[in-house]
């Protein structure tokens, strides 16, 4: 579909949702023109490359979670971590797209890339992490390793729940999602 007004935008969207299920390297531009109903050239035209549009695709999703990080804010900065996961894991289970172009976003990696769009959004974490009664006593490895584990967890759950639902059926996946709800507060209330 052809996106109107500013196109920019549009073709993020369209780029997320590709992304987020190719990853980078499955992901063509072909692909992308076709799916915003344009052409390369078109695509090209605001993104001189594959790459400059993954960094975007990557630098809007970074923006989107800091919002929501932002919004939950709490003057307790272990119930802050724990309110964000939340509400992570509750966006992710009614649409998984950004998650899983978080976990594309690891798995494509180039230790040597020169940008990373994603290290704002964990930097911010990070800090929080840090202000919790537990995590300043973390060296940065350990906070690293704590927020690795959320987001494993988080993600495992989101990337596995079509399977469960097949294998297991509603109910099942239901008290999983309530399993995961009382690990994310149980990671949490470790920081304190």
């Amino acid at each position: 579909m052809k996106p109107s007004g500013d196109a920019k935008p549009a073709y993020i969207a369209v780029a997320t949702r590709r992304f987020a299920m190719d990853g980078f390297y499955g992901t063509s531009l072909s692909h992308l023109a076709k799916d915003s109903g344009v052409s390369k050239q078109a695509l090209l035209h605001f993104f001189k490359t594959k790459e400059a549009l993954y960094e975007a695709t990557l630098t809007a999703l970074a923006e989107r979670m800091m919002q929501d990080l932002i919004a939950c804010h709490h003057a307790e900065p272990a119930q802050w971590l724990s309110d964000y996961f939340m509400i992570l894991c509750q966006n992710a289970c009614a649409d998984p797209t950004d998650l899983r172009l978080v976990m594309h976003a690891l798995l494509d990696s180039d230790h040597n890339a020169r940008k990373w769009p994603l290290k704002p959004y964990l930097d911010k974490l990070l800090v929080i992490i840090a202000h919790t009664n537990g995590g300043h006593k973390m060296s940065t490895a350990k906070r690293i390793n704590w927020l690795l584990q959320m987001n494993g967890m988080i993600n495992y759950h989101i990337i596995s729940h079509t399977a469960m639902l097949g294998m297991y059926g509603e109910q099942v996946l239901a008290d999983t999602f309530n399993a995961l709800r009382s690990s994310i507060s149980a990671q949490a209330r470790l920081l304190e």
